[in-house]
């Protein structure tokens, strides 16, 4: 598995108490066959009207959105456990948009709703995004590596804050460790 490390410490450690409403806003992907294939993040629109938009990576569209589980709160319930918490998930998605050459990929749920929205109980969370040009001084990266309890993964390359910048494109980020997407789901500190 994915013990604690440098690389992948739980969500629920105090190293990612910044990250607390991101945290909430990342889902496991799973397919039809039950099989854990990819991370997601719940994505705000410009009307943020709760729209259950998804943003993953392209590379993960390989069955139909349809058929796929949205598994929301799968987590240690506490640092470093070995229990996960109560989660929620919700079936069923659209293909909304696919690009392969910043291998992004957006879902809409469509299934599972309550009166067009999330239910209550998964507690999601939207992510957002900064256009502006900023630089980043921090960046951490929220995921489930191989399928496991939520992690996240921080970026200790980049102190200067001159060579990534926030941009709405999806960005691939390695390190050392594993290759995770950075999108999204980073929070600026």
């Amino acid at each position: 598995g994915y013990a604690k490390s440098t690389c992948h410490i739980d969500v629920n450690c105090p190293e990612a108490d910044a990250y607390a409403s991101a945290k909430d806003g990342v889902v496991l992907l799973i397919n039809s066959s039950n099989a854990t294939f990819c991370s997601g993040s719940m994505v705000a629109n410009t009307n943020y009207d709760g729209k259950p938009y998804v943003l993953s990576a392209s590379h993960c569209y390989f069955n139909a959105p349809a058929n796929w589980v949205f598994r929301f709160k799968y987590q240690a319930e506490e640092c470093d456990g070995a229990t996960a918490e109560s989660f929620v998930s919700v079936s069923g998605g659209e293909f909304r948009s696919r690009y392969n050459s910043t291998d992004h990929l957006l879902v809409e749920i469509v299934a599972g709703l309550e009166s067009g929205q999330l239910p209550a109980a998964t507690n999601a969370y939207f992510n957002g995004w900064d256009f502006t040009g900023r630089a980043l001084e921090h960046a951490a990266g929220i995921h489930h590596p191989s399928g496991v309890m939520k992690k996240i993964s921080f970026d200790d390359h980049n102190k200067s804050g001159n060579s990534l910048k926030i941009t709405f494109i999806v960005k691939f980020f390695y390190n050392g460790c594993s290759k995770f997407v950075i999108y999204l789901i980073f929070v600026l500190i």
